[in-house]
């Protein structure tokens, strides 16, 4: 142990009382600055705030505030902030691995082992980050309902003010499959795996679907008072309908049989269709946006 690490008085064995002037304690101090070493520890040079006081027949080596004993203590706060950080990384490893395996095995398929394997630790570490499987499923799932919306809404906000109101359906169309059929474990988990939750664990979740569905209902409320869709259509049907198709859509996806982006105009051709009747545009191009975060890293850089 050396003299940096001590934070209080340091008890040494006693000096003889002889060495005391008639009996009464005193205090002899001297400097620990050139000795070389000191009984229980080796001091390297110190400052003259390095000193043995003898007080009642023994020898304290008093520990004084150091500049290292600040450093240590400034050490202890990046090692608490990066504790944090590196739990924060796992937990994320952790619902990264849950989404994947979610994603191909469903609700009922999904073990803790399964997702220990996938995130390359042992499966009872998890439980040191959640609670329990289901806990960790409904967290993965929930996150999965945020990040649709999430890059949905993103987009719509990128999007030029010349697309119309159906055109603004069709690209909210485009990039929810796309984020659910492969770009997003957490999409796909989500839009395969809310439905089969049992109803006590659906609280989480469906608060994000909610959000989802309301911004959905806008998009069909604009294009009804923009006249762009049939006469008598009820919104809130239509966001069921259309959602319910989308979500599904990653259930009986194989990409052996068809490519996304003959889904996606597939889809969007029904939506234009189903929703516009007679006032859907035919022979207006569908608006294709591709990747839709390659996109709007595009257009953040464009000046």
């Amino acid at each position: 142990m050396t003299v940096s690490s001590l934070t209080a008085w340091y008890r040494l064995p006693a000096v003889p009382s002889s060495r005391l002037a008639g009996g009464t304690p005193t205090v002899q101090r001297r400097d620990l600055s050139q000795e070389a070493a000191c009984p229980r520890s080796a001091p390297g040079p110190r400052s003259a705030h390095n000193e043995i006081e003898i007080i009642g027949g023994h020898r304290r080596l008093r520990a004084s505030v150091y500049p290292s004993n600040v450093a240590r203590t400034q050490n202890k706060k990046e090692t608490s902030a990066e504790a944090a950080s590196k739990g924060a990384a796992t937990r994320r490893r952790i619902l990264d691995a849950t989404a994947k395996i979610l994603s191909r095995k469903g609700y009922a398929g999904t073990r803790l082992s399964d997702i220990a394997d996938e995130a390359e630790m042992q499966a009872p570490a998890i439980y040191y980050y959640f609670d329990s499987r289901e806990a960790l499923i409904v967290e993965a799932i929930r996150y999965g309902s945020a990040d649709t919306r999430q890059i949905v809404g993103s987009v719509l906000d990128a999007l030029a003010d010349d697309h119309s109101a159906m055109d603004r359906i069709l690209v909210a169309v485009e990039v929810h499959l796309r984020n659910a059929m492969g770009i997003s474990d957490y999409a796909t988990a989500s839009a395969r795996n809310i439905g089969q939750l049992p109803d006590h664990l659906k609280a989480k979740p469906e608060e994000e679907q909610v959000k989802y569905g309301e911004l959905w209902r806008r998009l069909i409320t604009d294009a009804i008072a923009a006249g762009e869709c049939r006469d008598g259509l009820d919104p809130t049907i239509a966001v069921i309908l259309v959602l319910g198709a989308l979500n599904y859509a990653s259930e009986w996806f194989d990409p052996k049989r068809s490519s996304v982006d003959h889904i996606v105009s597939s889809a969007q051709s029904l939506v234009r269709f189903g929703l516009g009747g007679p006032k859907a545009e035919a022979d207006r191009p569908l608006p294709v946006i591709g990747d839709p975060r390659e996109w709007l890293r595009a257009q953040e850089s464009t000046p």
